[in-house]
């Protein structure tokens, strides 16, 4: 099946509709479970018709989902009870973050995690301390 008659498959107001669930948050699959859009259907809709209406609305739907689940960290962040861990990989997961990996050196010694970091510290402290050399 051709891109268009996919696209011609859709109800009326598809757009309105795809841009109303992207706006909550919504993910590509979910807009595709909603609209029964299998994803051969949607990669064929959204490579084969290049610059048009329909990349548009998902292009500009992906950032409307974006910038709700952003939302959802900025307003929630200070609240108790926000998982921000959980928050965090899903951002990772979902839009692609990453976390910086830092590998910092510390009198040569390469830190790369938090548990070589602590031994590293008790080291240091042992050292000053006079317990060893």
């Amino acid at each position: 099946m051709s891109a268009q008659k996919y696209i011609d498959a859709l109800p009326e107001d598809w757009q309105r509709k795809f841009l109303e669930m992207y706006d909550t948050g919504c993910s590509d699959h979910e807009i595709m479970r909603e609209f029964g859009i299998s994803p051969k259907a949607w990669r064929v809709m959204t490579m084969a018709l290049g610059e048009s209406e329909f990349s548009e609305v998902v292009e500009f739907g992906q950032a409307l989902a974006q910038a709700w689940w952003e939302r959802e960290g900025r307003v929630n962040l200070a609240k108790r009870g926000f998982n921000t861990r959980l928050y965090d990989i899903n951002m990772q997961n979902r839009w692609g973050w990453a976390r910086k990996a830092e590998n910092t050196e510390v009198d040569g010694v390469s830190i790369a995690d938090d548990q070589s970091l602590d031994r590293r510290i008790e080291e240091l402290k042992k050292k000053v301390s006079g317990d060893i050399e």
